[in-house]
């Protein structure tokens, strides 16, 4: 007969083999359902985007600037520059302040000081689009009218985007800095290496790569963001003739005219959608391996 024991031991090896495996199988259920939900939204968008790829133009629709429903004719090339200055000018907002907010969080403010002030910033990250986009309408744009005027426009959307990004950025930069900091500072500090020089030779270039892969995650964020840029951009479909130009980006033509759209006009604006996963993933492939380089 087995002792006690053994039968206790045996028990709780059951126990723990089933908590195991209760365990595993919940996170690949997680797993498949988080997958499974992507893949649906994405045979979504490309089912209903179907009918107007069937009799798109395709030359008219990503080298014409000429988006007009009523008269079926759809082009996309004014929306997708539109979407892609407005990032690009987010970005060159963001950034500089970013790293520069996170370097002074990491290496110059007091410990006590840079960690009220961090939670402060992750407070700031998780505003709600919709509130930068009152701020950026109320404040950016009164103050860029006098410098860029209508205010409405491209520089009014690039710096409200920046605004909505550059938290987050913070967040992550200064976590990033972190990463190896005590053992960089003692060493520099043993070798008589001042502090710039230790963030221009050290930090930054080994965090470089992390710091490229933060960017692009929020560059695809800021080519997703809708309603804070739609509030300052001034919705004009054009190119853009000067800085002041008003713009109208992708998302803001699917929110704008989704309400009424209807047949060809809805199935174009599925293909929006597609163009704009299409220009996130491909910035997503290109950028890491830049990175790795």
């Amino acid at each position: 007969m087995s002792s006690p024991r053994l039968v206790n031991a045996s028990l709780k090896k059951t126990s723990t083999s089933r908590s195991d495996l209760v365990y595993s199988g919940s996170l690949v259920l997680a797993a498949g359902l988080a997958l499974a939900s992507i893949c649906a939204i994405v045979a979504f968008v490309l089912i209903e985007a179907l009918p107007f790829f069937r009799a798109a133009s395709w030359p008219e629709f990503f080298f014409s600037p000429a988006w007009f429903p009523g008269e079926s004719r759809f082009g996309a090339a004014a929306l997708l520059v539109g979407t892609l200055l407005v990032v690009l000018g987010a970005i060159f907002v963001a950034v500089p302040i970013g790293i520069s907010a996170a370097l002074a969080l990491v290496f110059y403010l007091p410990q006590a000081l840079a960690s009220r002030t961090q939670a402060v910033v992750e407070v700031i990250a998780g505003v709600p689009a919709v509130v930068v986009g009152l701020f950026g309408l109320t404040v950016v744009v009164p103050l860029l009218a006098g410098v860029v005027p209508p205010g409405l426009g491209l520089p009014a959307a690039s710096v409200t985007l920046g605004m909505l990004l550059a938290p987050q950025l913070i967040v992550n930069a200064a976590e990033t800095f972190r990463a190896e900091l005590p053992e960089l500072l003692r060493v520099a500090r043993s070798l008589g290496i001042s502090r710039e020089t230790v963030i221009l030779h050290l930090v930054l270039p080994q965090r470089l790569r992390i710091l490229i892969g933060s960017s692009t995650i929020l560059t695809g964020r800021a080519i997703g963001e809708t309603l804070a840029v739609m509030m300052v951009a001034g919705n004009v479909i054009q190119f853009p003739e000067s800085i002041g130009s008003s713009v109208r980006t992708l998302n803001a033509t699917i929110a704008l005219e989704m309400p009424y759209a209807e047949g060809i006009h809805r199935s174009a604006l599925a293909a929006l959608a597609a163009l704009t996963f299409a220009v996130v993933l491909a910035l997503r492939a290109v950028v890491p391996g830049q990175a790795r380089r």
